[in-house]
């Protein structure tokens, strides 16, 4: 093998780390992201209408495979806990968890508050109807597409302390929010919920922030770079 790349810093940790190359340098290539694509196609109204939800909630979402260390029954066990009473969780994607997840969700009494929506043909439509965005998967997330998607539409995403390469997106308080445990994502919930002021300066901050760090420019410059020197044999 003439050369090693990896998504995020913790792809790159990876390598070294659980598959033991010892390669002199792996290069770090960020995904580029074409937001050109992330534009809804349906409005707002009509998403919410075909989930049957209204405006009357606090709409908290993620979007994931339904794989245990997606750790959405993290997420599940802090929503049955926020205090405020007007909230639904909308769970958008599908995998060998999701039997689990809704055995969870009626053990905790929540089946009303949950929802199941399953994968979505078009996700910007989705993300335009949340009023927070979390994605508490472990240290074995690389990139994690759902959280820029989720940062570049000025959703209030959460992530959690161990999140992995997805720390790699966000600054807390920055750009996002960063929980480091059940009891604080609960927590983190409801300081969004309660403060919609000061999560309007972060989310714009982070929708910037990911725009500029993954454009698709810059992609083509580090893998232009990256085929450079291989060739070159440097």
């Amino acid at each position: 093998m003439d050369a090693y790349s990896g998504n995020s810093l913790n792809a790159v940790r990876s390598m070294k780390e659980q598959y033991g190359i010892r390669s002199k340098k792996i290069w770090l290539l960020y995904n580029g992201v074409d937001f050109n694509l992330l534009k809804p196609e349906r409005n707002r109204t009509e998403v919410l209408e075909d989930l049957d939800l209204d405006d009357g909630h606090f709409l908290i979402g993620t979007a994931a495979r339904l794989v245990d260390w997606k750790r959405i029954d993290l997420l599940i066990r802090a929503f049955s806990k926020v205090e405020f009473k007007s909230k639904k969780l909308i769970i958008f994607g599908d995998g060998v968890e999701s039997r689990s997840l809704k055995i969870l969700v009626c053990s905790l009494g929540i089946e009303n508050q949950v929802v199941f929506a399953g994968e979505m043909r078009h996700m910007p439509d989705c993300y335009q109807i949340l009023d927070c965005f979390v994605l508490p998967s472990s240290d074995r997330e690389s990139f994690g597409n759902a959280v820029v998607e989720a940062m570049y539409m000025k959703i209030p995403t959460i992530i959690m302390e161990d999140s992995g390469g997805l720390r790699e997106h966000v600054k807390a308080g920055e750009t996002g929010w960063i929980a480091a445990g059940e009891e604080d994502l609960v927590q983190t919930i409801e300081y969004i919920h309660d403060n919609p002021g000061q999560s309007e300066r972060i989310v714009a901050q982070g929708s910037r922030y990911v725009q500029e760090k993954y454009s698709t420019q810059k992609m083509v410059e580090t893998y232009s770079e990256f085929y450079r020197e291989i060739a070159s044999g440097a």
